[in-house]
């Protein structure tokens, strides 16, 4: 299971704008382990702005048994 963080942003018109957050390499920004990214969301929706929040999205591999 790969567990990234989703970044929503509610836009001017109201629209809203999802990406998941990137690595330093501009890679997506994926997780092994739940704890450590459920900690990191806190964080960055406690310094978010109203407009934006943060979640979290897990995807399973079909390779991964």
């Amino acid at each position: 299971m790969t567990i990234k963080i989703l970044k929503e942003i509610v836009s001017a018109d109201g629209s809203i704008i999802k990406t998941y957050m990137l690595d330093e390499l501009g890679e997506v920004l994926s997780f092994s382990d739940a704890y450590e990214a459920l900690n990191l969301i806190a964080l960055l929706n406690k310094n978010a702005d109203s407009k934006t929040t943060y979640s979290l999205s897990s995807t399973t591999n079909k390779d991964e048994h």
